[in-house]
């Protein structure tokens, strides 16, 4: 759901997705417990690992179910508005960059991971054209994205139906 923290998909991981005995899945997930430091910057560390800790959760549940995982990474947020500065930390950035960089080096069998990046960041941020504000992503955004995605995921599904587990 919208706004949901990696602690909050966990806690409904066994219903909302393992329950449903999907043939792949698709996650992109982790910003919403990023943004976090900029209320609070003494927890920086603990929100980053704690994230990555997660995200490496899900990955291994859903490879021990031997279902194909396609991981996105953490889309990096957009020039930041106005209306969000105020609980804002430069931290953020840097900690969608450790996330990212975990992400990137893990492996697996079935385990896709698709580099946001390629497809919508500039500069270290997302495309100002791609983005309804710092943390959405508009229309284009989406369209930007979905080629990589839609590849992933068929290269999943092929995995399942080729038996490759």
């Amino acid at each position: 759901a919208g706004g949901d923290t990696t602690a909050q998909l966990e806690l409904r991981f066994a219903r909302d997705v393992l329950g449903l005995e999907p043939d792949a899945v698709v996650i992109e997930a982790g910003i919403n417990d990023l943004k976090a430091i900029g209320v609070m910057p003494y927890r920086s560390s603990a929100l980053i690992e704690n994230t990555i800790k997660r995200l490496k959760f899900f990955v291994d549940e859903l490879q021990r179910k031997h279902i194909p995982v396609v991981l996105i990474t953490i889309i990096p947020p957009g020039p930041i508005e106005l209306s969000r500065r105020l609980l804002w930390s430069d931290q953020i950035l840097p900690a969608v960059e450790t996330v990212n960089r975990a992400i990137r080096s893990w492996d697996g069998p079935e385990l896709f991971v698709d580099d946001a990046d390629l497809a919508l960041v500039e500069k270290g941020q997302v495309r100002k054209a791609y983005s309804n504000d710092a943390l959405h992503l508009n229309e284009r955004g989406y369209q930007a994205l979905a080629p990589m995605v839609e590849d992933a995921v068929r290269r999943a599904v092929s995995s399942v139906a080729k038996g490759n587990y």
